[in-house]
């Protein structure tokens, strides 16, 4: 199951906000048709509305999302993250991740906070404060990640496994790829559920 929250209201303001426009028309078939929804919608809790089932075994994900957070189309993510649940659950642990091939969207963006160095010793520099992870279409998700992540994610076309992306990064830095994937797994895993990567 995946659903999205958009917003929280009670029932009373949500049947309010869809019977406003008969105000105007007719006051008693408004105050009606308002009692009614409202009863309705307190007798039903709705809190998610469910887009899907997948096909494997059940998982259930849930997202809040703003309204405003949107461009474009969604049914391709929407479709992306089913697609990236269902392989979740069938996996044992982070770490099989290491052996699927994976790839960054497209319609992502990497934007850096920086900060320039301060005090009597400082040479002038800059230092990160954060990094984040933006989707540009669809729901536009954000994400923390720092620089080594976002440069394995970078080296993540499609054509190579989780595993050699590590690989190929550890080796340029100097480190043990070994000490990178662990966490990278972990790293990716939450990227996975919001459709940032694709398998």
């Amino acid at each position: 199951m995946l659903g999205f929250r958009f917003m929280t209201q009670t029932p009373v303001d949500y049947a309010a906000s869809w019977t406003s426009e008969l105000r105007s028309a007719d006051p008693r078939v408004a105050a009606d048709r308002f009692a009614k929804w409202a009863d309705y919608l307190e007798g039903m809790r709705i809190g998610f509305i469910t887009l899907a089932c997948g096909s494997g075994p059940n998982w259930a994900r849930f997202h809040d999302a703003k309204a405003d957070w949107t461009t474009g189309g969604r049914g391709v993510q929407v479709l992306r993250m089913f697609r990236n649940a269902d392989v979740l659950s069938s996996i044992r642990s982070d770490l099989d991740l290491l052996d699927l091939r994976i790839r960054l969207v497209p319609e992502h963006l990497l934007s850096y906070a920086m900060e320039a160095g301060a005090g009597r010793d400082s040479d002038g520099g800059w230092s990160l404060k954060s990094a984040k992870l933006h989707l540009t279409e669809g729901f536009e998700f954000t994400a923390n990640t720092d620089r080594n992540i976002a440069s394995i994610l970078a080296l993540c076309d499609g054509n190579r496994t989780l595993k050699s992306a590590v690989d190929v990064f550890a080796r340029g830095i100097g480190k043990k790829p070994e000490d990178l994937a662990g966490p990278c797994a972990a790293a990716i895993k939450p990227l996975l559920e919001g459709g940032f990567v694709e398998f």
